[in-house]
């Protein structure tokens, strides 16, 4: 179909004019409400209005709101004017614009069946024994083919000219609410770079969130250093970024709380009778503390471990000494060491071992070895050993895992990555549900562009 006078494409506009103009009026509504309410709040902060403690508390609160609920307000109210305007001009012209299309098409389709009879007339061959009045009747028949094409062209012509002054209407208002929203956002609440990275920083945290789960999987079944670097390393990145998205005002405290008990060594907690009791004063004992907490909280005590326990081996392959210094000559000694050499030498945090985890955490592997063959060894054994793991992060790992142990090790290996998923999961599913009441305005507006 040819355009309209001014070659614009006749088409209808799409849109709910009256669900646009009512949700509009809504907005701006609610503006007021929000305006109205800042100035309340605002009297409040500055002790015009109210007394008593009451008051006092609301005025913490609301000191830290009116501000951003004035903005708001400054932004919905002309908001949803302009919205409202349009959708009241939408529901004005398109109904005349909705006909006019409908007899367009209909008077087009007249036109297009007139003029393929014209042509299939007009390539008729005549017949060669066709006589002067013969051709002088298919001549009219011509003539009036073309009358009824050029009649069917000119009564388009006639419906198609009624097509631009409504959809100028129509062009004017859109442009003006385009225009009018312009106006309203930079008066009002203006995205800044960080807001505009909220989405993808949310993406970020629930793939952070299964990679998670994932690597606290791994590091039971497999284990070993790498992995419990990797997965201390994804808690942190998913801690900072809750914090980030928070302080940009996505989220609340409990966001940071569920994220923080992500990388929260709770089976460290075991170890806090260490400040009260052992050797070296109680600034010693409490840098001892921190140091194997942080070690914990960033995934290095791994490695620390791994560290120990490869001087351990090197301690049992060299020389036995007695307590004089001299080389021992006690075969039993000689052999117990042996046996707790070949016993640590089997130490692995891969395989089947790194099921102990769950209720030893990350040293479990060592620990387990050290109290089976402590359990079978002399005290000058014993003694030895202990000498050599002093200091390290194993000292006091040959006496095992007690029940408070185990509780937070458990703790630490299984519920906290599967309650930051399932936290995860149950926001996403709240998320979706919520799509289906995203403000339907913007979509019918976007919808009616040209």
């Amino acid at each position: 179909m040819d355009g309209s006078p001014k070659g614009r494409e006749i088409r209808k506009i799409s849109g709910d004019g009256a669900a646009i103009a009512t949700r509009g009026g809504d907005m701006q509504s609610l503006g007021v409400q929000m305006r109205e309410s800042a100035a309340l709040l605002r009297s409040i902060v500055d002790g015009a209005k109210g007394k008593g403690y009451s008051i006092d508390s609301l005025k913490e609160t609301a000191g830290e709101v009116h501000a951003d609920l004035a903005k708001a307000g400054e932004r919905y109210e002309p908001s949803g004017k302009v919205i409202r305007e349009y959708g009241e001009v939408l529901v004005e012209v398109q109904p005349t614009i909705d006909t006019i299309v409908e007899n367009c098409v209909e008077l087009w389709a007249k036109y297009q069946s007139a003029s393929g009879a014209y042509g299939d007339a007009g390539r008729r061959i005549p017949p060669t024994d066709e006589t002067a009045a013969e051709a002088a009747l298919r001549e009219q028949g011509l003539d009036d083919l073309r009358g009824d094409r050029d009649a069917a062209y000119e009564l388009w012509e006639l419906e198609a000219a009624k097509y631009d002054l409504p959809y100028e209407t129509w062009d004017k208002a859109y442009d003006d609410a385009l225009t009018g929203l312009e106006d309203a956002n930079e008066r009002g609440v203006s995205d800044s770079f960080w807001d505009n990275a909220l989405p993808a920083i949310e993406v970020i945290l629930t793939v952070l969130t299964f990679v998670g789960v994932a690597l606290a999987i791994a590091a039971i079944v497999i284990g070993g250093p790498f992995i419990l670097l990797a997965a201390a390393l994804v808690g942190i990145a998913a801690l900072a970024l809750t914090v980030w998205k928070v302080a940009a005002g996505r989220g609340g405290w409990q966001d940071i709380l569920i994220a923080a008990i992500g990388v929260f060594p709770f089976g460290r907690l075991a170890k806090l009778g260490t400040l009260f009791k052992g050797a070296g004063t109680f600034a010693s004992r409490l840098g001892t503390f921190a140091k194997g907490f942080g070690s914990d909280l960033v995934g290095i005590s791994a490695f620390r471990e791994l560290r120990a326990l490869r001087g351990l081996q090197g301690f049992l392959r060299g020389p036995v000494t007695n307590s004089a210094g001299n080389l021992t000559q006690s075969r039993g000694i000689l052999d117990q060491i042996a046996t707790v050499r070949n016993a640590v030498d089997g130490i692995s945090y891969r395989g089947l071992a790194g099921w102990s985890r769950i209720t030893g955490g990350s040293a479990a592997p060592i620990s387990n070895v050290l109290t089976d063959v402590f359990a079978g060894a002399g005290p000058a054994v014993t003694n030895r050993v202990n000498g050599a793991l002093a200091g390290t992060v194993l000292d006091g790992a040959q006496h095992g895992n007690g029940a408070l142990d185990i509780a937070l090790n458990v703790i630490d290996s299984v519920p906290k990555p599967g309650y930051g998923a399932y936290n995860d999961i149950d926001g996403m599913i709240g998320d979706a549900g919520d799509a289906a009441d995203v403000d339907r305005w913007s979509g019918e507006l976007a919808r009616s562009a040209r």
